[in-house]
């Protein structure tokens, strides 16, 4: 019976995870007004923005980012889209993301002998308050925090993630929202053949 209850209750995560993923980030792309290079440009640039180390500000990067590219016609992107990617890290996800950024930065600097446990690096962070109302407070000690012991780490392990995912949200947008364009194509109509028979 345990077994049969570890795997409904692993069934019912999967279906709400799926379920979480389908309205929070599908969603938005298939209800965009704009052109598909629009959306899944806009998913791209929102992945790369959360997986960069960034935290709290990836949102006001976001919005400059979104500035700067509006002024170029080939390089427009939808910012209702990009700023619901931009969100997959969060303040809940933060502290996991820096670690597996740092411990990625170790190894791709050759400090595999030099890895940190997961416990020491998060007891670090409990110098920063993360109150609410404290929001430049925060960005400015997560700044000098990262900068002063995980600058190098962090500044390099962050970029296989952000690069790639950026290109697998791209052309995994792109896959989608190609695939619904045609499931909603009404089919071609059949034409009557015209009767060639003389009277």
């Amino acid at each position: 019976m345990s077994s049969n209850k570890v795997s409904t209750t692993q069934r019912s995560f999967k279906q709400r995870l799926k379920r979480w993923f389908y309205i929070k980030l599908i969603i938005p792309m298939l209800r965009s007004s704009q052109s598909a290079d629009q959306i899944s440009r806009a998913v791209a640039i929102g992945i790369f923005w959360s997986l960069t180390p960034f935290f709290p500000i990836q949102t006001y990067l976001l919005i400059i980012n979104w500035f700067i590219f509006r002024q170029h016609r080939e390089l427009r992107f939808s910012f209702p889209v990009a700023i619901v990617f931009v969100w997959i890290t969060n303040p809940l996800t933060m502290l996991p993301v820096y670690f597996v950024f740092h411990l990625t930065g170790q190894l791709l600097l050759g400090r595999s002998d030099d890895l940190m446990g997961y416990e020491s690096f998060i007891a670090q962070w409990g110098v920063i308050n993360f109150g609410e109302g404290r929001f430049f407070s925060i960005a400015q000690e997560t700044a000098m925090l990262l900068i002063t012991n995980y600058g190098i780490t962090v500044g390099i392990g962050f970029l296989p993630y952000a690069v790639v995912g950026s290109a697998l949200g791209y052309f995994g947008a792109q896959k989608i929202l190609s695939r619904n364009k045609t499931s909603r194509t009404p089919p071609a109509e059949v034409k009557e053949p015209q009767n060639l028979s003389k009277d």
